[in-house]
């Protein structure tokens, strides 16, 4: 009896570690592809990383970078195409590197554009959402396109997560903290050169005051996508700040117009 019992107990530790080392493994090649784990991020389902990954020494470090053409920005221009890098330092001499990472939009929490293109071998993109390794990498930077959201989403945040491990898949790794780099939305300033009229608006995506500057008198309309005049002044000249607070948010067709000609601009309510 009692060495059954013993042998039991022996077979049940042994399979327990068999499955950790299993789970393991499996996450390894991507926690949200593999088992739709996120360990980064507004919805996240496992607080950390180091929730799998513990014992180790490697004190890692995760920094992230958004580049345009090799140089870092910071900020993005709607619709354009950018590399996202994240580069992971530690101490001692770890065996591989893990990550994950997502992008958010930071009003609403929702996914900031989207990513186009893992650069990185061993990494993947799962759901479009997010990046990670598809295997255990022996490359500490990780590198991905995104491509930025439309005109109006604001400021977004990119989130991530790096591990530096030892290859056993039980133990021995280590985790970085939680790193958020926050970009902002390339607020623009539009000069429209008519036929007898020069027209300045900015900022542009704005959510408070739309600052329009003209050279001559001109009428000016705000109107939105189903033609609906928001608001209209007539015959201003110079430097004229409209409140659109009480605008919703969206696209509208700012309209300048006078004896000489009419001249259009799109501008984003946030």
């Amino acid at each position: 009896m009692y060495k059954t019992y013993k042998t039991v107990l022996g077979v049940g530790i042994m399979l327990g570690a068999l499955y950790t080392l299993s789970s393991n493994i499996s996450r390894s090649s991507g926690p949200h592809k593999a088992q739709s784990i996120s360990a980064v991020g507004p919805n996240k389902s496992h607080q950390s990383c180091s929730v799998c990954h513990s014992g180790g020494n490697y004190s890692p470090s995760m920094t992230i970078s958004l580049k345009k053409d090799g140089n870092a920005v910071t900020t993005y221009e709607p619709g354009e195409t950018y590399q996202l890098e994240f580069n992971i330092a530690a101490t001692g001499s770890p065996a591989a590197y893990g990550m994950q990472a997502v992008a958010i939009v930071d009003k609403d929490d929702s996914n900031a554009g989207v990513l186009t293109a893992d650069i990185t071998p061993n990494t993947h993109i799962s759901g479009d959402t997010y990046f990670e390794q598809s295997q255990r990498n022996t490359n500490s930077k990780f590198e991905a396109s995104w491509r930025a959201p439309a005109a109006g989403t604001g400021s977004v945040s990119f989130i991530g997560i790096g591990l530096a491990v030892n290859g056993s898949g039980t133990s021995g790794d280590e985790a970085t903290s939680e790193v958020t780099l926050s970009i902002q939305e390339n607020i623009s300033t539009s000069t429209l050169e008519g036929t007898n009229t020069t027209v300045s608006v900015y900022p542009n995506p704005t959510n408070k005051t739309l600052n329009v500057v003209l050279s001559n008198p001109s009428n000016i309309s705000l109107v939105d996508q189903l033609g609906n005049v928001n608001i209209n002044i007539e015959g201003s000249t110079g430097e004229q700040t409209i409140n659109v607070e009480d605008l919703a948010p969206g696209v509208y067709n700012l309209i300048i117009s006078n004896d000489a000609e009419v001249i259009k601009e799109r501008v984003v309510i946030q």
